[in-house]
């Protein structure tokens, strides 16, 4: 599924994740994240951390931050994949503005770790919801 998420931009991605957790767990608890991530001083340290270091965020990385936050330390794999989207959009927002194709493609690699190492923790395999969300992706890609 790796190889899918490649094919669209950071944006999209997020977008399209966005759009399966409200569809799943309502706007109400999206809202919730957003406020999380927008608000969290670990989170904001450790953007800090990465733009100081000037690299970019990695999976590992965001899974611990997500899960030193109490709100994450119980959650489904699918909402600290959201928050950390979210995350992965503040660091992206921090560094540039504007339209960089160089910037773009990187974000797109480590929003896909993200998803793919997310949905690999996802303790119930069976048509979870990261299997939505990969058939959401796919029948974008055919319908383009």
């Amino acid at each position: 599924m790796y190889e899918l998420m490649l094919r669209f931009g950071p944006q999209k991605l997020f977008e399209e994740f966005a759009q399966q957790y409200i569809i799943e767990y309502g706007n109400t608890k999206f809202e919730k994240v957003a406020a999380i991530v927008k608000s969290s001083d670990k989170i904001e340290s450790y953007i800090n951390t990465v733009i100081i270091n000037s690299s970019a965020p990695n999976a590992d990385d965001l899974q611990y931050v997500m899960n030193s936050h109490s709100f994450f330390m119980w959650s489904k794999e699918e909402t600290i994949c959201l928050g950390a989207l979210g995350v992965i959009l503040r660091w992206s927002g921090s560094i540039y503005d504007g339209y960089s194709k160089e910037q773009d493609e990187i974000e797109t690699r480590v929003m896909a770790r993200l998803i793919d190492k997310c949905s690999r923790l996802k303790y119930n395999q069976f048509n979870s919801f990261f299997d939505r969300y990969y058939r959401r992706l796919r029948l974008i890609e055919t319908q383009s």
